[in-house]
């Protein structure tokens, strides 16, 4: 019973049956998770795309450059190398 001292009838029992706010809700959930994985390959993409960028530029070095670019490019190297262990991991688990 209510405060007011009528019965409050809202039932939230089921019928049984999947309505139409059941399935549309699945199918929005299903674009969702259908778009982020094309979000997850576009980012994986550039994640290698700057991999690549970063090597070539490490190959054009000769040897006396390393220590002063590496100095230069500290966060750069540190975010690949975080990278290619988040990719290995990622490839494991496929």
């Amino acid at each position: 019973m209510t405060s007011s001292g009528s019965v409050n009838t809202h039932s939230s029992a089921s019928s049984g049956i999947a309505g139409i706010g059941h399935h549309s809700g699945k199918a929005i959930k299903w674009m969702g998770l259908q778009t982020l994985k094309g979000f997850r390959v576009i980012e994986i993409i550039r994640r290698r795309w700057v991999i690549e960028r970063l090597v070539k530029e490490m190959g054009k070095l000769d040897a006396d450059g390393w220590e002063q670019w590496l100095v230069k490019k500290e966060r750069k190297v540190r975010r690949t190398a975080e990278d290619l262990l988040e990719l290995s991991l990622y490839v494991c688990y496929l």
